[in-house]
């Protein structure tokens, strides 16, 4: 039976969500409502937007990669794609990718500390001259591996833009998330079913390294005060 995720109770709730996570999100304009179909996750907290709504009608004469930071500040990272997509960041948060379904290409971009992009350029293509499936969900392993749906299933390039392979499923897939307590299955919506792939890589989940530091950072501070605390009790039996 295919897996249903119920919609987020409300837009404010869904954006909370995702500035507490520090989540990127597609969404249509400013001031328009969020889409919810895409989502990638940047450990600086910065929040590259996109997507038009269905049934909406554009506003501005271009549809952009825009950055939401912490503080609710809104602004365009680039204008040049001309429906853009699905997207994602390098695992070392260095590159951030964005698919172009309308184009049928993959762009990367160098993303930088203060969260500005520059020398965006074509990454990889999946056109190939015949109707199906375009690119539109994407993901990345800790190789650094890009998984993006594409004609008949999911393509699957390296960190170079070179196809390593497709893998073909029985209907047409339109988006993906690693899953699993280690992050090594794939789950893929698509047409009338999601589907659950078994790999053999880890996907890279960056809200989950980020909860990792935290954590290393926290027991580092624990065993500091448990060392302070040792040595003021010999200091004070002295």
């Amino acid at each position: 039976m295919p897996l249903i995720s119920p919609d987020p109770a409300s837009e404010d709730q869904w954006v909370k969500a995702a500035l507490d996570q520090n989540l990127a999100l597609s969404s249509a304009r400013i001031g328009a409502d969020i889409a919810h179909e895409n989502i990638s996750v940047q450990r600086a907290g910065h929040l590259p937007t996109l997507d038009l709504v269905a049934g909406e009608k554009q506003e501005i004469p271009f549809q952009g990669v825009y950055r939401l930071d912490h503080e609710g500040e809104v602004r365009l990272l680039t204008k040049e794609l001309t429906q853009p997509n699905g997207l994602a960041f390098s695992p070392d948060g260095k590159k951030f990718y964005v698919d172009d379904s309308e184009q049928r290409n993959i762009r990367v971009y160098d993303f930088h500390a203060d969260g500005t992009v520059s020398n965006g350029r074509i990454f990889a293509s999946e056109d190939t001259g015949k109707k199906g499936g375009v690119p539109d969900g994407m993901k990345v392993d800790l190789q650094g591996n890009l998984y993006v749906t594409g004609p008949e299933g999911i393509w699957v390039w390296d960190p170079e833009g070179h196809h390593l392979g497709t893998i073909v499923l029985p209907e047409q897939p339109a988006n993906l998330a690693w899953g699993d307590a280690d992050f090594g299955t794939l789950y893929i919506t698509a047409k009338t079913s999601v589907y659950k792939l078994r790999t053999t890589v880890r996907g890279f989940v960056s809200y989950t390294q980020s909860l990792l530091i935290s954590s290393t950072t926290i027991d580092h501070r624990s065993s500091r005060e448990r060392r302070s605390h040792s040595f003021s009790k010999l200091d004070r039996s002295s």
